[in-house]
């Protein structure tokens, strides 16, 4: 649904690939249905980032780049792998 909205509120919208740079083949932004992963575009007032993981969205619009990776970090911490404190070595042999 926001994506669509982005059709209304920018007249210049053009994809990025995950390079950053514009992809020319991408499809229009109003033609999803349903976004998952990380889509971009490029409009006249900068970029606007929508990333769909399970059922949290984080949207940016018209950030910099230095500012979009640290609002990134900030609301996807990255993963820490999970402790299990039944893990024991195995005996060694005697």
């Amino acid at each position: 649904m926001y994506a669509k909205s982005l059709a209304k509120r920018y007249e210049k919208r053009q994809a990025l690939g995950t390079d950053g740079k514009v992809a020319e083949d991408a499809p229009p932004a109003d033609s999803w249905r349903t976004l998952r992963g990380r889509h971009s575009w490029l409009t006249e007032e900068g970029v606007v980032l929508i990333e769909v993981r399970d059922d949290e969205i984080l949207i940016s619009e018209s950030l910099d780049d230095e500012t979009t990776k640290r609002v990134e970090t900030d609301f996807w911490p990255p993963e820490k792998p999970v402790d299990n404190p039944h893990d024991e070595p195995a005996p060694a042999n005697p």
